[in-house]
């Protein structure tokens, strides 16, 4: 449901976080391979990705935190085509 965050950084200047690796890319690489393939997100595949967003924001809610942005390219991919914010 969320990326795992496995180190973090700060100096004056710069925070850094290192975050698990999610090599399958991200809702935003779907989006545009449908518009270059001219193929639509099925139906399912659209309704499977609005629940996990939906569950994952409740969950970031009820414990408080806020999104500032939520964009397709911060939904990240698990190897089972599940998202992760």
């Amino acid at each position: 449901m969320l990326v795992d965050v496995l180190w973090v950084y700060q100096n004056p200047c710069r925070l850094v976080l290192v975050m698990e690796y999610l090599a399958s890319g991200s809702l935003a690489d779907i989006i545009k391979s449908n518009v270059t393939t001219r193929r639509q997100l099925s139906e399912i595949d659209a309704i499977l990705y609005i629940k996990e967003i939906v569950c994952a924001i409740d969950y970031l809610h009820s414990e408080g935190v806020v999104l500032g942005q939520l964009a397709p390219d911060h939904l990240l991919l698990e190897d089972d085509g599940h998202l992760k914010l």
